[in-house]
């Protein structure tokens, strides 16, 4: 006898294909959740330091040791990196930690309209 898979619970009102209901990690993914947008500048940045180094994601992957998968599930927002993570990143790019870091505060302070450049942290 095979076992009855459980139902989904949908609360009445809310229909089946309403997204919005999701999980957390899918509004992320698609920069509707609270820092989407800085998500969005941070993965725009690390495809163009990628680019630039001349690189394919395969490439990328290769000198990380992981699948080319990962690679781009990193850069689509489907799979989000801790700190050391982007350390590790930045450096089979070739790119300076530091340098990253503040080339991304600089995208993050235009698109909000702040100067930062003095803020110190």
């Amino acid at each position: 006898m095979c076992p009855r898979r459980p139902r989904t619970f949908i609360p009445a009102g809310i229909p089946s294909w309403d997204t919005s209901i999701g999980p957390a990690h899918a509004r992320v993914a698609s920069g509707r959740g609270p820092h989407g947008r800085a998500q969005g500048a941070f993965r725009a940045l690390l495809r163009e330091s990628r680019r630039a180094a001349g690189l394919r994601q395969r490439d990328l992957a290769t000198r990380l040791g992981v699948p080319q998968s990962y690679v781009s599930k990193v850069e689509t927002g489907e799979r989000r990196l801790a700190v050391l993570e982007v350390r590790r990143l930045c450096r089979a790019l070739g790119v300076p930690f530091p340098a990253f870091a503040g080339r991304l505060e600089e995208v993050l302070a235009s698109a909000d309209g702040v100067d930062r450049s003095n803020a110190g942290i």
